[in-house]
């Protein structure tokens, strides 16, 4: 139940009380502010995103008395994340003109070029877009992907649990094929490259007499254990 005399939130909705609703964007108590760094090796796509998509949840979210404040508080991470004041301005303005008198769909003619092949390389701020436009006159599309880095070789993002003392026995009781048992309880392994099929057979029922009976009585064993 939201109490009268606090704000209430939804996802990135902030309600504030009183008789008009009026609603802003909600941070977290621990939101850093940070976000893709100007000097950061990728697009200039991804830069101009970052400013665009601040900006139109601005203008999506915040009412008329909020709405200045939050674009304010929009250009100041902006500037904290190292984006020049001038792209700053220009992104902002382009998307308060694309919010206010959003474009006509427009009926073109004109067909998507039909590339012949695909290739993902990692992005570099001197060559990649050079390469893709001569790429581009031979029918390959370009598109960038993140490189791997040192960070990404050296550290592992899940930590190996340690064994458990009954691993082992809880183990060896979920294993219901004969092999798989003969190979936990003797040390034996199956030699996977070098071994082969004696007979196959489609079904239990093809099974010879004398291990059908065994079959069966495995069964009985099974309901008897659990009748009981």
């Amino acid at each position: 139940m939201e109490h009268p005399s606090l704000d209430g939130f939804f996802l990135d909705v902030l309600i504030h009380p009183g008789p008009d609703k009026s609603t802003s964007v909600y941070r977290k108590p621990a939101h850093t502010n940070l976000y893709t760094k100007y000097s950061s090796s990728t697009t200039n796509s991804a830069k101009n995103g970052v400013i665009r998509s601040l900006t139109r949840r601005a203008y999506n979210l915040c009412s008329p008395q909020h709405l200045e404040t939050e674009l304010q508080t929009v250009r100041h991470v902006c500037l904290l994340n190292g984006f020049p004041p001038q792209r700053i301005t220009t992104i902002m303005d382009e998307a308060r003109r694309r919010y206010l008198t959003p474009p006509r769909p427009q009926q073109t003619t004109r067909q998507a070029p039909d590339f012949s092949l695909y290739v993902s390389l990692p992005y570099h701020p001197s060559l990649s877009k050079p390469l893709k436009k001569i790429l581009g006159q031979h029918d390959i599309k370009v598109t960038h992907s993140s490189s791997t880095t040192l960070r990404d070789l050296l550290t592992k993002t899940k930590t190996i649990p340690p064994p458990h003392p009954n691993a082992y026995d809880d183990a060896l009781d979920r294993v219901k094929s004969a092999p798989a048992r003969h190979s936990l309880t003797i040390g034996h392994r199956i030699d996977w490259n070098n071994f082969n099929i004696l007979k196959s057979l489609p079904k239990r029922s093809h099974l010879p007499p004398k291990f059908a009976e065994c079959d069966n009585k495995k069964k009985q064993m099974i309901r008897n254990a659990a009748n009981s």
